[in-house]
């Protein structure tokens, strides 16, 4: 009896450590189109001056499928992609601007943070929550934040940020496509 109990417990506690394989997924190729970057790609935007403002992107990450087996803790990751943007030369605008786009079950939520030069606790915040089905190839982005430096972050499918206005300079930045 005393062999069969630790048999038993010893049964259980495997169970217990490799009993969780689960499959997660990553986000979906159509969502990860609204940030198509690559790590260390330089972006560039001008203004109506015609002054230019070089990108780099800096940091990316992506969660893609995967499969979990952890003791006991079978939650996915959440399904996101990660972009993390710095200027390349003096900055002028911002230290960084991280953005992230959450897919959560059938609503893709878009959150952008900027450090400003002036205090790198002071940021621009933007947060959209749209559902999928009524999600379009362009998704609008303003401030939700005062005092902000940039607002109207525009993001297209396939494209990445197409356009932000610079609220210190009253020019809008667009992209310069190749």
């Amino acid at each position: 009896m005393r062999m069969k109990t630790k048999m038993i417990l010893l049964f259980t506690l495997t169970l217990l450590l490799i009993g969780c394989n689960n499959f997660c997924p990553g986000l979906p190729a159509k969502y990860v189109a609204y940030l198509p970057y690559t790590a260390g790609q330089q972006i560039v935007f001008n203004n109506s001056n015609n002054d230019t403002l070089a990108l780099i992107i800096n940091d990316l990450i992506l969660i893609k499928d995967h499969e979990i087996s952890t003791c006991g803790m079978c939650e996915c990751d959440p399904q996101f992609i990660s972009v993390i943007l710095r200027e390349k030369d003096n900055p002028l605008l911002f230290k960084q601007m991280k953005i992230r786009i959450y897919l959560n079950n059938s609503t893709l939520s878009s959150y952008i943070t900027t450090n400003n030069l002036d205090n790198a606790r002071s940021q621009d915040y933007f947060e959209k929550k749209t559902p999928v089905t009524s999600l379009t190839d362009t998704i609008y982005l303003t401030n939700i934040d005062t005092p902000a430096k940039i607002d109207n972050i525009t993001i297209v499918k396939g494209k990445g940020v197409v356009s932000f206005y610079d609220i210190t300079t009253n020019h809008t930045w667009k992209l310069i496509e190749k």
